[in-house]
């Protein structure tokens, strides 16, 4: 007996689990998402004071999309940026916006507030106006000032410059604000003080800044505009400070000095020469200027005194500087020596220090007075014997020489006096010492008396021309030998 088979199918569906926390999420539209903007609020709050308040947007759906933000009154509020750009890349990252609240006539007294909106408008192949979104803005009345920028620097020569303030709420009475300048040396105003009431409040009001010349060379010098406290029976004003106003005013005046000659002549004898330096602007009560005078060769001139600090109240009192030539003991004759004193500055003022004195150097000339001689000093020699005594000579040379200066010494009559040495080696480390000719008496054994002789010294001879083949101040001295009496 056959059994029948039964065929069965058995059909099984597998379910996949993500786990215990359930489905994942994910920003990924579906196919059913409407498009649109997501806005992180609707509602902001500003206020007339300039406080701003923020909110974020992104989209809905992966697309490209420009959006562009505008307020609908730009008077009372701004809105930063003023467009936004989207693409497949960044649909769902939030960008911010910045609404701010702006110094308006609409706060008006007893009104609390002024709405406006803030309008995003998107636009690509799949937006239209029905997508557009609004923020309602509540602007708040709270007391402030607006107050304009400088109009630009002021200048010494007679370019002012203005400023305007305005407050941004009305006040319930009247609102008075001092005004100053915090340097009346370089600007002053054109009015001392401001004030405005329930009707003027929102009219701006000009201060004019008036440039002042001191005369001095301070550089640009920046001041403020001082606005003090405001003073009012309005308790939201009363008090309050504006902010001041910075103003630069332009320097008119050049830092410079005046030299009064430009050529000097001194000489090695000791002649000097002198000139005078003196500002040629003021300095204020806290600025000092030094002047340095220096020579380019002290060994050919010399400077004094080595400088001289100018203030507010010696400025444009000449001061005289003094310069020396120095002897330099080379004989230079008809080759005389130049040298320069040039001039340099410091100061606490940049202007002065930054100052260039390049044209204001002093060209000088010492004049020579040295002359190559070989000097032969007898003023102490005494006779000689046949004792055999000895007596001295002394040689130097008046002048630095170039090289070793060599010089021969003799005796006309060696029986009866001799010298030694019989030459002489000078050099130019020792051109100004005395160098020593001893003379000895000679006994001859005769029964002669006194005996007179010479001590000759020859022309010189050195690499230095001046000193080569010269002929000493003395060509000989005349000596006496005393006979001793016992011949």
């Amino acid at each position: 007996m056959m059994k029948n088979n039964n065929l069965y199918i058995l059909c099984v569906l597998l379910l996949s689990s993500c786990g215990d926390s359930g489905t994942a999420k994910t920003d990924e539209p579906t196919p059913d998402t409407a498009i649109g903007l997501t806005l992180s609020k609707e509602i902001a709050t500003t206020s007339s004071s300039g406080e701003s308040d923020t909110f974020t947007v992104k989209l809905k759906t992966k697309e490209s999309v420009s959006v562009s933000v505008s307020s609908s009154n730009p008077d009372a509020g701004s809105v930063n940026p003023t467009s936004l750009s989207f693409s497949e890349s960044n649909w769902n990252v939030n960008q911010k916006i910045t609404v701010t609240g702006l110094c308006d006539a609409f706060h008006t007294s007893g009104t609390n507030k002024t709405t406006y909106n803030v309008v995003l408008s998107p636009s690509s192949a799949n937006y239209s106006i029905t997508q557009n979104k609004t923020v309602i803005v509540s602007d708040n009345d709270k007391a402030a000032f607006n107050i304009s920028s400088i109009s630009g620097n002021v200048y010494e020569q007679g370019d002012n410059a203005s400023f305007s303030v305005k407050l941004c709420s009305q006040p319930t009475s009247n609102v008075s604000i001092a005004v100053s300048s915090s340097d009346t040396t370089e600007g002053s105003v054109s009015t001392n003080s401001l004030t405005f009431s329930a009707d003027n409040w929102s009219t701006a009001q000009t201060v004019s800044v008036l440039s002042v010349d001191d005369i001095v060379a301070d550089d640009d010098v920046e001041f403020s505009i001082k606005l003090a406290e405001a003073s009012s029976s309005d308790s939201n004003y009363n008090s309050l400070d504006p902010n001041d106003v910075t103003v630069i005013n332009k320097d008119n005046d050049s830092a410079d000095i005046t030299i009064s000659k430009p050529t000097l002549t001194t000489s090695e004898a000791g002649d000097n020469d002198s000139f005078t330096v003196v500002l040629d602007t003021a300095l204020d009560n806290i600025t000092e200027v030094t002047v340095i005078p220096t020579s380019s060769n002290t060994s050919r001139a010399t400077v004094s005194p080595s400088n001289f600090t100018f203030d507010n109240s010696t400025w444009n009192t000449a001061k005289t500087f003094t310069v020396t030539g120095v002897d330099d003991f080379i004989d230079n004759i008809g080759d005389n020596e130049t040298y320069s004193i040039s001039f340099s500055i410091t100061s606490s003022a940049n202007v002065w220090n930054t100052l260039s004195l390049d044209n204001k150097t002093i060209t000088g000339t010492n004049n020579d007075n040295d002359t190559a001689t070989v000097l032969i000093d007898n003023s102490l020699t005494r006779n000689v014997s046949e004792f055999k005594n000895v007596q001295y000579i002394y040689v130097k040379l008046s002048t630095i020489p170039t090289s070793t200066v060599y010089l021969g010494i003799s005796s006309d009559d060696t029986t009866e006096g001799t010298v030694s040495p019989d030459n002489l080696s000078i050099s130019p480390s020792n051109w100004n010492s005395n160098n020593t000719v001893t003379v000895s008496g000679i006994n001859d054994n005769e029964s002669d008396g006194t005996v007179t002789f010479n001590i000759n010294f020859a022309n010189s001879t050195s690499d230095d021309s001046k000193y080569n083949n010269l002929t000493p101040n003395k060509t000989s001295v005349q000596m006496k030998n005393i006979d001793d009496g016992n011949d």
